[in-house]
């Protein structure tokens, strides 16, 4: 139905009003009907993905960090001016806390020997009880036990590959003698 000029002049505001949205809501239906018939499911959801990547991308550009410029126009004390408590140069940091744990005590390992001084005393102990029980696996010819020194660690240590330093000068000598030799006459 169209709308002449002497129709809409009689209408009063709530009824224009009324007609518009109405009008819009068909509009919207019809849209609706023609994207299901375009495309369906499939094409909103690459249209979704589209804006999704469009968001992430504004998202990454706000996070941006630190100055707009490549040289910043702040003094290297800006931390002190924006929140005045100066730099500290040499913190005191406690060891940090397992926070992960509904227990309250302390940590456990090393024991009574290592806590009054004697760890080395212990270290010796376990070398010597490895040596006597790998006599007889040695002997048999099996593989020794692994050893008891923390600071051997085998899958860490590669072999150092030789250095052979090149004799420049005697390369030197030897190819300028024989570049003396094929001169011309």
């Amino acid at each position: 139905m169209t709308l002449t000029r002497r129709y809409r002049k009689n209408l009063k505001g709530g009824k224009r009003r009324k007609r518009k949205t109405i009008r819009r809501k068909r509009k919207a239906k019809k849209r609706t009907r023609r994207r299901k018939m375009k495309g369906g499911a499939r094409m909103r959801l690459t249209r979704m993905n589209r804006q999704l990547s469009a968001l992430k991308r504004k998202i990454r550009k706000r996070q941006r960090g630190g100055c707009s410029t490549y040289k910043c126009n702040y003094p290297s004390n800006v931390g002190e001016i924006f929140t005045g408590i100066p730099l500290n140069k040499n913190p005191f940091l406690p060891d940090p806390k397992y926070g992960n744990s509904n227990i309250r005590s302390r940590q456990k390992g090393g024991g009574l020997m290592d806590d009054i001084g004697l760890g080395d005393v212990l270290l010796n102990y376990y070398k010597g009880t490895n040596a006597i029980s790998n006599q007889p696996i040695r002997y048999k010819g099996g593989k020794p036990l692994m050893k008891a020194d923390p600071m051997y660690q085998p899958n860490l240590s590669a072999p150092v590959a030789a250095k052979i330093t090149p004799n420049v000068p005697q390369f030197y000598n030897v190819s300028s003698q024989s570049a003396a030799t094929n001169t011309i006459n």
